[in-house]
C-alpha cells in the first residue's frame, strides 16, 4: 500500500488531497447530472474497505457536485447511471 499504514481513512493522507484535486481539475463537471461543476470526489468502492484502489482515477474515482454525491452515496453504483467522461484524445480529422 502507498499510503501511511497508520491511516484508519485513506482519505485523510496528503495523497488524498493531490489525487481529490487531480480529480476536480480533469473532470470540472458533475459526472452524474453534467450539470453543475465537481465539488467533491465520490468513491465508487469505499475507500476503507477497498484501499487497494483508493486512489484510482479512473476505475474508482468519480467528479461530482454536492447533491450528487448525497445521491451515489445513498444508492449502489449498479444503480446509477454515469455520464462518459469527455475523452481527452485530439479529434480525428
Amino acid at each position: 500500500m502507498r499510503f501511511s499504514q497508520w491511516a484508519k481513512d485513506p482519505r485523510q493522507t496528503h495523497r488524498w488531497k493531490k489525487v481529490r484535486k487531480q480529480m476536480l481539475i480533469a473532470n470540472p463537471r458533475c459526472e452524474l447530472c453534467g450539470s453543475r461543476c465537481a465539488t467533491e470526489v465520490h468513491h465508487r468502492k469505499s475507500a476503507i474497505l477497498h484501499r487497494d484502489i483508493a486512489f484510482d482515477m479512473e476505475n474508482n474515482l468519480k467528479s461530482v457536485c454536492h447533491w450528487c454525491h448525497r445521491i451515489a452515496d445513498s444508492k449502489p453504483d449498479h444503480h446509477i447511471s454515469w455520464r462518459p467522461r469527455p475523452d481527452s484524445s485530439p479529434p480525428r480529422g
